[in-house]
């Protein structure tokens, strides 16, 4: 009696695509107070330059304060202490390819000139289209004016 195994214990090949992502978004932040220092953040975001049409960006996420406008960003509410509002999310795209990922962020507001500063991380944690699966770590900037009220 012969026995053959083809295959056993061989790695299973993956193919990577790397797609470059840079694009600029004219970005709207509607902030609603949650507490005396956290609030509720919803972003919505154009770009006439970002590839593979996701030049619309939309996203949920957290925000602290401190006394000197310093912000930092979390999609889960829960690392501020707060319970009982929705984890956060990000999405680039509105058509058929889409980016799905949550985010980590700092800030610095200027309450003299209206003008903010910020940076931070988006974890892409999978996608649609083109982007199924995918995974990946986009690191971002930002300069704004801030419109009080």
């Amino acid at each position: 009696m012969t026995s053959v195994s083809l295959g056993s214990n061989i790695d299973r090949a993956t193919a990577q695509t790397i797609y470059p992502f840079i694009g600029n978004y004219r970005t709207t932040v509607n902030i609603t107070p949650i507490s005396d220092k956290v609030s509720q953040v919803f972003e919505v975001g154009l770009s006439d330059d970002a590839p593979n049409d996701l030049g619309l960006y939309k996203g949920l996420t957290y925000s602290v304060i401190d006394d000197k406008g310093n912000l930092t960003f979390n999609n889960n509410p829960e690392v501020f202490g707060v319970k009982g509002f929705p984890l956060g999310y990000i999405v680039f795209g509105g058509g058929d390819n889409k980016l799905f990922g949550t985010s980590d962020a700092t800030a610095s507001v200027n309450f003299k000139t209206l003008t903010a500063k910020g940076s931070g991380i988006v974890n892409i944690t999978d996608g649609e289209g083109i982007f199924k699966n995918a995974t990946s770590t986009l690191l971002f900037s930002e300069n704004d004016i801030v419109n009080l009220g």
